[in-house]
């Protein structure tokens, strides 16, 4: 994989990309967008654009259609893009690779409301094409029916993308007295927030 090491992360612009921010589709999926997730995302969302970040929408294209919404406070605004991507990753939106493209020093910082699926893919792609790619670990969510095994899930992403992803949470963020160094174990830098 090409890409950058998570020691030059911090010192780039950043847009954040908010993946898949619908309503569920069904009462049943209600639980997939708990209070936690929401509250971390309106943070996320509210301090990029306070800091004018680009903010980008992108959601899946099968669920563009009827009934399909925004979250309640995690609208989109009419200066920010929506791209409709057609497969797992972001990257699947020809619309979005051209954003990219035009912004490619950028640093990509991501919520979202499938980890298990559309965020790891655009993540690892995202770096694959050379990006700094930042999780906000707090600020994502996964689907219902992997729920149960939430704990070994996250472990198991949390393996495979830690030596190419910086995952922080919304606090570390959002909060301008924190500041982000780096540390060196296992054969992989890790990013840390230090008070």
């Amino acid at each position: 994989m090409s890409g950058h090491s998570i020691s030059t992360l911090g010192a780039r612009p950043r847009v954040l990309l908010c993946l898949d921010l619908l309503t569920p589709p069904s009462a049943s999926d209600v639980d997939v967008f708990s209070t936690p997730f929401v509250r971390n995302c309106r943070r996320a969302l509210e301090h990029a654009r306070d800091s004018g970040w680009p903010v980008v929408h992108v959601h899946a294209a099968s669920t563009f259609g009827a009934g399909a919404r925004a979250i309640d406070g995690l609208e989109l605004l009419p200066s920010e893009p929506l791209f409709h991507r057609l497969g797992v990753s972001a990257f699947s939106s020809p619309e979005f690779r051209a954003f990219v493209r035009a912004n490619p020093q950028a640093e990509l910082v991501m919520v979202g409301a499938s980890l298990d699926s559309a965020c790891l893919a655009t993540a690892l792609a995202a770096f694959d094409r050379g990006m700094a790619v930042t999780l906000v670990s707090d600020a994502v969510s996964v689907s219902p029916k992997e729920r149960a095994g939430l704990d070994g899930l996250e472990q198991i992403v949390r393996a495979l993308a830690e030596p190419f992803v910086r995952f922080v949470g919304v606090a570390a963020l959002v909060e301008p007295a924190r500041k982000f160094s780096v540390i060196v174990g296992g054969g992989a830098s890790r990013a840390r927030a230090t008070p």
